[in-house]
C-alpha cells in the first residue's frame, strides 16, 4: 500500500518541473536554453514518470532532495545528445591546437623581443620606447581592475625601487609559457569517456547521468543518501524520457544493466 507521500509525488514532481521551466525559461533573464526542450518532453510525458517519482518519494527523495535529483535529469538530457557530444569535441580539439598555438606564439614572440634589444644595442643609431620593466607592465595591465587597484597596487609599489637587473626579463617570461606543457584535464569520467569513444552512444548519456547521480550522494539534508540507488527500470524511463527516444528505440532494464557492468568493468567509479 502506497503512503500518502508516495501518492502525491508525482503532483509535485510535476509541479517542480513546471515552475522551474517557467523560472527558466519565462523568467526577466532567461537561461539554459538548450534545456527547454527537456522540460517539456518530462512534462509531456508525465505518466510514464510517474511510477519513478513514487519510487523516489520511497526513498525519501522529495522537495529539494526531488528537485536536485530532476534537475540532473534535465542536464543529462540536454547536453549528452550526439550533436552535443560532437561539440564537446570539437572544444576538445580545438584547445589542443590552441594551447600548441599558444606555446609556439610565445616562443616566436620572445624570440622577435631579443632581437629587437639585440639591433638596438648593436646599432647605436636606434632606440624604440617601450615598456622595460615587468612592474611597470603589471600596473598597465592592472589599471581598471577594480581588485588590482584596491589591494594589491600599493603593495607592489615599493618593489618599484628594484631595477631592471632584479627582475625577470619579458622575453625570459615568454620563453617559459612557450615552454610550458599545458594538461587538459576532464571535469568527470563521463567528459574523457565521451572525448575518447570512438562514436557517441546510448551510453553516453549514462555515463553522464550516472556521474552526476553520483555528485548529488554527499548525505546532506539537500542531496541523496549515499547508499541511493535507482531500480533501471526507473534508469531505462528516465533515459526514455530525457532523450525522447521513439517507441521503436526505447532502453529497458536490461540494457540499463548491461550498460552498469560494461561501465564498471571500463572503470567509471560512479556509484549509482
Amino acid at each position: 500500500m502506497q503512503s500518502d507521500v508516495e501518492t502525491e509525488a508525482p503532483d509535485q514532481a510535476l509541479l517542480l518541473l513546471k515552475e522551474k521551466l517557467c523560472d527558466w525559461r519565462d523568467g526577466p533573464s532567461p537561461v539554459w536554453r538548450s534545456t527547454w526542450p527537456v522540460f517539456e518532453r518530462f512534462i509531456e510525458r508525465h505518466k510514464e514518470m510517474q511510477p519513478v517519482y513514487r519510487e523516489l518519494a520511497a526513498n525519501g527523495v522529495t522537495d529539494i532532495k526531488l528537485w536536485n535529483l530532476l534537475e540532473q535529469f534535465i542536464f543529462s538530457g540536454a547536453f549528452s545528445k550526439e550533436e552535443s557530444h560532437a561539440e564537446l569535441r570539437a572544444d576538445y580539439d580545438e584547445l589542443v591546437a590552441l594551447n600548441d598555438s599558444i606555446s609556439e606564439a610565445s616562443t616566436k614572440l620572445a624570440e622577435m623581443i631579443e632581437r629587437r634589444s639585440e639591433i638596438i644595442n648593436q646599432s647605436g643609431h636606434f632606440h624604440c620606447d617601450w615598456t622595460y620593466s615587468l612592474s611597470d607592465l603589471i600596473d598597465e595591465a592592472g589599471s581598471g581592475n577594480a581588485h588590482y587597484d584596491g589591494f594589491l597596487r600599493d603593495e607592489l609599489q615599493p618593489l618599484k625601487q628594484y631595477d631592471l637587473k632584479y627582475w625577470p626579463g619579458i622575453a625570459d617570461i615568454l620563453h617559459v609559457i612557450g615552454l610550458e606543457h599545458v594538461e587538459i584535464e576532464f571535469a568527470d569520467q563521463s567528459t574523457a569517456a565521451i572525448i575518447n569513444a570512438r562514436r557517441p552512444s546510448k551510453t553516453d548519456y549514462f555515463r553522464a547521468l550516472f556521474d552526476h547521480i553520483s555528485d548529488l550522494k554527499t548525505g546532506d539534508w539537500y542531496s541523496l543518501p549515499r547508499n541511493f540507488k535507482m531500480t533501471d527500470n526507473s534508469l531505462a524511463t528516465v533515459c526514455n524520457v530525457a532523450l525522447n527516444f521513439p517507441a521503436d528505440d526505447l532502453v529497458d532494464a536490461d540494457f540499463v544493466k548491461r550498460t552498469r557492468h560494461r561501465l564498471k568493468e571500463q572503470g567509471l567509479t560512479a556509484g549509482w
